[in-house]
């Protein structure tokens, strides 16, 4: 087995050299000045890659499960009950594409950690989402900070924050992401690069409509930047470095855990994943070969059989996910179902009629006291 400890920022001459002298007398191994911050206790700097195998990684998303299970504080039960599933997989590293929590309390974190990451054969990071940063400061005291980039063999791995400035990548994190991209571009031991992220921002064009429309998607930006700065710098690095982007805000609702894009002709690969407490819950393993050829298998989280990671395409949503007006009812009729059974809303109508109550009772007196 070759170790390979994550490469980040050294990418000077000496480095260089450093590595072919490792590669020629020792197995290599590539010291970094810092790597994201597992959720565990095993270190990404552990990660072996072999060097006829390559290394595999998995992905997922929306692990806290249902928004219904409002009074759980931990993550959904398909993924508590498939820890040995997923580490018989043997995967190098889990990414989390955000929503690990339902609150992004302190509380929930920790039996995350305790329940789901403690008991992980390899390490696990996250792209941050919305419910997990409902106390961003918190957050990043605990993990660290949401945006990050590594190296594993001769993949890149950039992770994204799409919970800060509306959705959209802009400042200093569009600067370091538009930088990096140019510079794995040029990196001839890259080949190929995965983007993760929770917001699915790269469905925003209107060919999208109907997985946007069954996914988690609230409070997305309009698209702009994305179609106008993002979409243009994918597609010029694309053509040197093939690229995929991996979300995870999709999931709670029927037939939702998967998603796959091939932007034939682009370079681009789209693919979201995410889970439910559903019976079709599943997350994907990724494998990167020595040679870069990149691979998608979904593993269900529930033994249900699932077709190929190319079938999750837009035809498939189009058949499965069709936009009719009995669709739409049932969508409206499960939206009220969910305000209805939810606590707050509940506690509104019952203090709503108590005023109400309250107002008659007292126009009565008031009446009673005039006469």
């Amino acid at each position: 087995m070759i170790t390979r400890r994550i490469l980040k920022g050294c990418r000077a001459v000496s480095c260089q050299l450093l590595a072919v002298s490792l590669l020629i007398f020792t197995p290599l191994v590539v010291t970094a000045e810092e790597f994201p911050t597992s959720f565990n206790d095993v270190s990404l700097d552990s990660i072996e890659v072999h060097p006829e195998k390559g290394f595999s990684f998995l992905v997922g998303g929306h692990l806290y499960g249902a928004p219904r299970n409002i009074e759980s504080m931990y993550p959904s039960s398909t993924l508590l009950g498939s820890i040995d599933l997923i580490n018989d997989t043997q995967a190098a590293f889990f990414v989390g594409l955000g929503d690990l929590t339902r609150g992004g309390t302190t509380k929930e974190f920790d039996l995350f950690e305790s329940g789901f990451t403690d008991r992980l054969a390899m390490p696990f990071i996250n792209a941050i989402g919305n419910h997990d940063a409902k106390f961003p400061s918190k957050y990043e005291r605990r993990y660290g900070t949401p945006y990050d980039d590594f190296t594993v063999g001769n993949a890149a791995f950039i992770v994204l924050d799409t919970e800060r400035d509306g959705g959209e990548i802009r400042g200093e994190q569009w600067n370091t992401f538009g930088k990096r991209l140019l510079e794995l571009k040029k990196d001839g031991a890259i080949d190929h690069i995965f983007i993760f992220s929770h917001k699915m921002i790269w469905a925003l064009d209107e060919r999208f409509g109907v997985f946007l429309g069954w996914s988690n998607a609230y409070n997305y930006p309009d698209g702009t930047q994305y179609t106008e700065q993002i979409l243009p710098l994918l597609r010029t690095v694309s053509e040197d470095k093939p690229i995929t982007w991996i979300s995870g805000d999709t999931g709670t609702r029927p037939n939702a855990s998967l998603f796959y894009d091939d932007q034939t002709g682009t370079g681009i690969t789209l693919i979201a994943t995410g889970i439910g407490d559903r019976s079709e819950d599943a997350i994907v393993k990724v494998s990167v070969s020595p040679e870069g050829t990149v691979g998608y298998q979904p593993i269900s989280l529930t033994g249900e059989e699932l077709y190929r990671m190319e079938t999750y395409a837009l035809s498939h949503w189009q058949i499965t996910h069709p936009n009719d007006i009995g669709n739409v009812m049932q969508e409206i009729i499960r939206k009220m179902k969910r305000v209805v059974i939810d606590i707050y809303f509940q506690i509104g109508v019952a203090t709503t009629l108590g005023c109400v109550l309250l107002g008659w009772v007292a126009r009565k007196i008031r009446v009673h006291s005039l006469m």
